[in-house]
């Protein structure tokens, strides 16, 4: 089964906001916003230093998540207005091309990380309609 980018992308944000957010304080929507307004922080911490080595990712490890993901690879290239996919891929800049590509799915996986804190724990949010 290929390398799951959204996947693994939201579970790292799931586990960041479990260890970083107090269960009753934010609602979907607010935490979506606050995640998206703090991304630097949140790729730093979440997405680059964690056990699931983004950033430090080895360069093995890299091309076998590209390779498996080619299309989306490519896709993260052009959406984000990168020209230079086939020179990384005859270059083998998988570490690169693996960065790309986590930026790219970095706000889907939000979405896929609130899904699973609320499975995992229907009470975290408060709801949409609390005061305060």
């Amino acid at each position: 089964m290929a390398y799951d980018y959204f996947e693994a992308a939201g579970e790292s944000i799931k586990d960041f906001v479990l260890e970083n957010v107090e269960p009753g304080a934010t609602t979907p929507y607010d935490l979506a916003k606050w995640l998206i307004d703090n991304m630097s922080e949140l790729w730093k911490n979440a997405l680059n230093c964690n056990d699931r080595g983004y950033i430090y990712i080895n360069e093995a490890q890299a091309r076998e998540y590209v390779e498996e993901n080619k299309k989306l690879v490519e896709n993260a290239y052009d959406f984000l207005g990168f020209a230079d996919f086939s020179e990384d891929m005859e270059k083998g800049n998988y570490k690169a091309m693996d960065a790309v590509t986590r930026f790219y799915v970095f706000v889907d996986s939000i979405s896929i990380a609130l899904e699973l804190i609320n499975k995992e724990n229907p009470l975290f949010f408060k709801d949409e309609d609390d005061e305060g």
